[in-house]
């Protein structure tokens, strides 16, 4: 049976965790449902092509510590299941700790990037609110990303050992491209890019790119077909910019 699209809160109870953003949970009929959390993208912990990347187990430890085995609530925004027929969830710990949101928790801790993606944005505003306090106070994988620091030469050289971790990218813009669901940040090379979705667009919109600038900017690097890429979910990501 499952949770129907129109139950927007259902109790439910945790009985395996996947990874850092993904459980399994039993309803009160019985059934098992494997939860996709909302608004929010932990580090792989079993992907198929990244295979786990940094952080990946203590996302998952932290996740299971405060969801495995207990009472929590789903709530449901408005696309109730994805592709994969996974239910998205905003999760809470019980309902008497209705404002104990663990998708804002996890990011808080510095586990968790802002996975904005509509329609589903509910509570996007305090996980970005909570990402903005994790990165100011250098939680989880914010002190590594802030302590390393790569140009686009050195991180395409070491892009094969660099690949799933968190770094500072110095990238100096050669090429504003936009396409149908995002704008990219090309460096002067055509090798490395920062990538910013349409979904994110907004929170960017006193933020002037342009040809030349050079920009540092801390998050995951990851390999795509056009080379190294770096997704910002939120100018706070912005640690320098400058001519």
């Amino acid at each position: 049976m499952g949770l129907p699209a129109e139950a927007y809160l259902q109790e439910a109870f945790a009985v395996k965790v996947y990874d850092g953003d993904t459980i399994e949970v039993i309803l009160p009929d019985g059934s098992k449902k494997k939860v996709r959390y909302l608004g929010i993208d932990t580090p792989e912990l079993h992907h198929p092509q990244r295979g786990e990347e940094e952080l990946g187990k203590i996302a998952a430890a932290f996740n299971a510590q405060l969801v495995m085995k207990k009472a929590i609530m789903l709530e449901v925004d408005v696309q109730p299941y994805d592709r994969y027929g996974r239910l998205l969830a905003w999760v809470w710990l019980s309902p008497k700790n209705k404002d104990l949101l663990v998708n804002e928790i996890i990011t808080r801790n510095g586990l968790a990037m802002p996975f904005t993606l509509s329609p589903n944005v509910k509570y996007t505003d305090r996980i970005i609110r909570a990402f903005r306090l994790a990165f100011k106070e250098r939680k989880g994988f914010w002190d590594k990303a802030c302590r390393r620091v790569f140009t686009s030469e050195q991180a395409w050289n070491e892009l094969p050992s660099l690949a799933g971790k968190f770094i500072t990218l110095k990238l100096t813009i050669r090429e504003i491209e936009r396409s149908s669901n995002k704008v990219s940040l090309v460096d002067m090379d055509g090798k490395m890019r920062v990538v910013i979705y349409n979904d994110d667009l907004p929170r960017f919109s006193k933020t002037k790119f342009e040809k030349n600038l050079t920009l540092y900017v801390a998050g995951k690097l990851r390999t795509s077909f056009q080379g190294g890429q770096m997704k910002l979910a939120d100018p706070i990501q912005i640690i320098k910019m400058k001519h």
